[in-house]
């Protein structure tokens, strides 16, 4: 489990403003040879953004 803040509202070219309310958890899982991966099971969380582009959609294999 991890413990941070959600992206926040978006401001600026590179800047989002984060607040109190932003604050959020959610789960991560080690995969061998992956690394840690974010889940996102909150149902009013935005998809998540990953540097690479590659995002993961709601409904993945793990909530089968």
């Amino acid at each position: 489990m991890v413990v941070g803040f959600a992206q926040g509202e978006y401001s600026a070219p590179n800047l989002y403003v984060v607040r109190e309310l932003d604050e959020h958890a959610w789960p991560e899982v080690y995969f061998p040879g992956v690394g840690w991966v974010e889940f996102e099971p909150t149902g009013n969380q935005a998809p998540l953004v990953r540097p690479s582009g590659e995002t993961i959609p709601s409904g993945g294999w793990w909530a089968r």
